[in-house]
């Protein structure tokens, strides 16, 4: 079996957060690729025929743009997964779980092995659809 593909997306000042999330991640044996803005994200998504099995959004991302992005992610792939980082009782509509960041590395890692559990792996294609940019 394929190691999952993940994606993780923050924005502002969050690279020391990501760094770190994708380091738990890979040790989890999953691979993972990061971004801090949201038009890298949703060009991963417009402009490449590559699928993740779980996109995780951050906090930091304002509600419309994790919408925004979730939305893209479920069109693109609707196998994949939506893990967003915020308390339970704020889970976004489209989120298929939350995950409160406050809880710790332990629930995070928890909510990731879940959701991968619980759907089977998206099919992968990494040739680009049109130049990116």
């Amino acid at each position: 079996m394929k190691p999952y593909v993940i994606l993780s997306a923050g924005s502002g000042n969050e690279l020391e957060l990501l760094k770190t999330r994708s380091l738990l991640l890979k040790r989890q044996g999953y691979v993972v690729a990061s971004v801090n803005d949201l038009s890298t994200a949703l060009a991963l998504f417009t402009h490449t025929d590559f699928r993740f099995d779980l996109l995780i959004l951050s906090h930091t991302i304002e509600f419309a743009d994790r919408n925004r992005l979730a939305e893209v992610c479920k069109e693109s792939s609707p196998q994949s997964r939506v893990l967003v980082l915020v308390p339970r009782n704020d889970c976004d509509p489209l989120a298929d779980a939350c995950v409160d960041p406050m809880e710790g590395p332990e629930a995070f890692l928890k909510a990731v092995a879940s959701l991968l559990k619980k759907s089977p792996q998206v099919e992968r294609r990494s040739q680009p659809r049109k130049k990116m940019g």
